[in-house]
């Protein structure tokens, strides 16, 4: 009895030794917290800078309602799509964005040497939808 006992812990203890293993190799494969089908918006990589993950609350896909002003003062209403999840393996965060006018991507990344969260935009006006910029 006593060595079946023995045997059960000595089990459970080495199941806990390879699930410590696996979790320490995740962080060292390059593509760990990168998005994949069971987070399909990736995960934060629990190596990256703590001011990543203050912007978490971006992480998901929203529908949302979307007003914007045009060049020549009127407005625009319309859903928009918001997409957000971690990249370079959980270490950084982009969105993507789409509305009637405008498709965009953005990417916040920890800028260690001046020691605060770059952004980064790309933002594409769909033509004639706009208006043209007065000269």
């Amino acid at each position: 009895m006593l060595f079946a006992v023995f045997f059960i812990s000595s089990i459970a203890v080495d199941a806990q030794k390879d699930e410590e293993k696996r979790d320490s190799s995740e962080a060292n494969r390059p593509t760990a917290f990168e998005p994949s089908p069971s987070h399909p918006f990736g995960k934060l990589n629990p190596n990256a800078p703590e001011e990543t993950a203050q912007f978490s609350f971006m992480i998901g896909a929203f529908s949302c309602d979307d007003k914007e002003r045009q060049l020549d003062g009127t407005w625009i209403e319309s859903k928009t799509i918001w997409n957000s999840g971690y990249f370079v393996n959980g270490g950084g965060i982009q969105d993507r964005y789409w509305s009637k006018t405008v498709v965009a991507s953005g990417t916040r990344i920890y800028d260690k040497t001046k020691e605060k969260m770059a952004k980064h935009s790309l933002i594409s006006v769909k033509a004639g939808i706009a208006g043209k910029p007065k000269m």
